[in-house]
């Protein structure tokens, strides 16, 4: 009895131990971007403007600033080094494509229900050339995405799935991203899509309203639905959709 008493004395210290070192794990690594500059926090003189909330493939976050004025120099140098960020002239490469296709979207319309879907040209990761023509007479979905955005990444699985479950659709995911960049997020989850990559021209006409958006097009070539955002009853209501145009 002692001896069982001992025991279970041993196995209730080690899960305390286990659960005080899971408590005291550290977060994601986040950084402040203001320009090109990066520091582990808001620097005090900081007036902002804009913020955007920025996490790149690997777990790291970035809180992007824009400022009215400019920083002092004390200030100035309390900015950190690119290199002592692991990967950090990656994620400082995402931070910029990212802010300046969002300052690239704001002087597009917003495509809407009815259009007609606008002439296209894109290549794909493999170097492929699609347009137009490639989905005449064909539904089409499309997907909007970019690294940095964690809600992309997460419905990317199940996306992948309705390629395999629907295979007369035409499926297309679109980011302003370099195929470096494309590959580095496809090598950590699954996205079977044809990706069009460096490809500005989708996010100047959909504006900023949210990412992931999906829109869906008709085999007349007609926007039939289109979708800011993500869960799980709007990733439903879309495969219904496509099921019903097929």
């Amino acid at each position: 009895m002692k001896k069982l008493s001992l025991l279970l004395t041993i196995a209730f210290f080690t899960t305390c131990i286990h659960i005080v070192k899971a408590s005291n794990k550290p977060d994601a690594e986040r950084y402040v971007v203001i320009g090109d500059l990066i520091f582990r926090k808001t620097p005090p003189s900081a007036k902002v403007s804009e913020m955007i909330f920025f996490t790149a493939p690997d777990g790291k976050k970035a809180t992007i600033l824009k400022i009215t004025d400019s920083l002092p120099e004390e200030e100035l140098r309390m900015a950190i080094p690119v290199d002592s960020i692991p990967d950090g002239p990656i994620f400082l490469h995402m931070l910029k494509e990212y802010r300046d296709t969002r300052v690239a979207a704001r002087s597009g319309e917003s495509i809407k229900v009815g259009d007609k879907f606008p002439v296209f040209k894109a290549i794909d990761l493999d170097g492929n050339t699609w347009s137009n023509k490639d989905i005449e007479g064909k539904v089409m979905v499309l997907n909007l995405w970019f690294s940095g955005c964690g809600p992309c990444r997460a419905e990317m699985p199940e996306l992948s799935e309705w390629k395999k479950t629907i295979p007369d659709v035409m499926f297309f995911a679109s980011t302003y991203e370099d195929p470096e960049t494309v590959r580095y997020v496809l090598d950590r989850t699954e996205f079977n899509w044809i990706q069009l990559v460096q490809d500005t021209q989708f996010f100047k006409w959909t504006g900023t309203k949210g990412y992931p958006l999906t829109l869906i097009v008709d085999k007349s070539g007609i926007v039939s639905h289109v979708e800011y955002g993500t869960s799980s009853a709007k990733r439903e209501a879309l495969r219904q959709k496509i099921l019903e145009l097929l």
